[in-house]
């Protein structure tokens, strides 16, 4: 498994920032794992279970059905997040 470290570089300008994004289909249980997030928008990061993930570190995703997919299931906590530049 990966590291849980993330090294975040900006070069936005002032309003750019991580936002999260709600998640509109599936449930964190300890057995799902595919999640759709608003707008159907792909995350930048996702926190499962207090650690932050890149993709292809623990989750991927699916452009066709816009859903990320976590490995293991996330048992108590998902956090997708968003970098937006203003």
């Amino acid at each position: 498994m990966g590291s849980n470290r993330i090294q975040i570089k900006s070069k936005g300008g002032v309003g750019s920032g991580f936002q999260p994004l709600s998640i509109t289909s599936g449930v964190v249980d300890g057995t799902n794992q595919d999640f759709t997030f608003q707008d159907n928008k792909k995350p930048t990061y996702l926190i499962i279970d207090n650690g932050a993930y890149e993709e292809n570190d623990r989750w991927t995703w699916n452009g066709l059905t816009f859903t990320a997919t976590t490995t293991p299931a996330p048992q108590s906590t998902l956090t997708a997040m968003i970098y937006v530049t203003a």
